[in-house]
């Protein structure tokens, strides 16, 4: 089964779909008010943030079991919300600044009892973790050396760097400690760019 199959088959099959699908909707609902993503239709929406967040959490061999994730800049939860709902055994700490988007994140991880996900009110560079992230993902962050400077206080050295990034982005070879292991082809002409030290 093709990786766009398994998303497909994850969202409309089984029983993690349902959550997936109300996340969407009281997203969507609450993007009239805030903008969280581009305006878009449900249809739309699903193929252009949700699908491709979805199949990154599928992409098994870049996530550490029971591991904590940091979604970095995650505005409406994404890819930090997919990822709880069908990797339950991930602790995934949404890091927004802003206060409008952190009543959306709170409103979906009430809504959908999330009990993996933890809300981190602040700017990334100010947070100090207590227990450093195994994988730290940021979804079309523009620039990875300053989001690798910026995460500094998440990250110790087996700390794993996701970066979303469109098909023809360029990518460096090597930032500071971290060098580029592999592109993972994702749905929508997206690529995950997985880092490592």
């Amino acid at each position: 089964m093709s990786l766009r199959e398994k998303t497909l088959h994850l969202f409309h099959v089984e029983q993690a779909g349902n959550s997936l699908q109300e996340y969407a909707r009281i997203l969507l609902d609450y993007n009239t008010k805030v903008n969280l993503v581009s305006r878009s239709t449900s249809e739309e929406f699903n193929e252009r943030h949700l699908f491709p967040c979805m199949a990154s959490a599928l992409v098994d061999e870049v996530w550490k079991e029971d591991g904590i994730v940091y979604d970095v800049g995650t505005g409406g939860g994404l890819p930090g919300i997919p990822l709880a709902i069908i990797r339950p055994d991930l602790s995934v700490h949404l890091v927004e600044s802003r206060i409008k988007k952190v009543a959306f994140l709170l409103k979906a991880k009430n809504h959908l009892s999330l009990k993996n996900v933890f809300i981190e009110h602040q700017r990334v560079e100010e947070i100090e973790a207590i227990r450093p992230a195994s994988t730290i993902v940021a979804r079309f962050f523009g620039d990875i050396p300053k989001l690798v400077s910026l995460t500094s206080g998440l990250r110790d050295n087996n700390t794993e760097l996701l970066v979303f990034k469109g098909n023809n982005e360029e990518l460096p070879d090597r930032v500071d400690v971290y060098r580029l292991s592999q592109r993972i082809a994702l749905l929508d002409d997206k690529i995950l760019a997985h880092y490592v030290q």
